[in-house]
């Protein structure tokens, strides 16, 4: 596996964030509203699928998953992170 493979991957919210400031403060809020939306609905569909992974035995699959999970769940709480700041007027 090659460097360039590992470490943060790409993050199409996450390139956002630097475009966010030069917009309105409620375009900002709405963005930060529709990404976390569809974050939990990803991840609801990614548990659906880890039951049924795990009914399977499929544990690869099952592993896969999980990790997914976890990936999406660190890009919940960096949103967080994010919306605390971005819902504030920026200079």
């Amino acid at each position: 596996m090659n460097d360039g493979d590992l470490g943060a991957l790409h993050d199409p919210v996450r390139i956002r964030i630097y475009f966010l400031a030069a917009l309105p403060l409620e375009t900002r809020k709405r963005f930060l509203a529709e990404a976390r939306a569809g974050l939990l609905r990803t991840l609801a569909l990614m548990r659906m699928d880890l039951a049924e992974y795990e009914r399977e035995n499929s544990r690869l699959s099952a592993l896969a998953t999980r990790g997914a999970i976890e990936l999406t769940r660190a890009q919940l709480r960096w949103l967080s992170t994010c919306g605390r700041v971005l819902v504030k007027d920026l200079p």
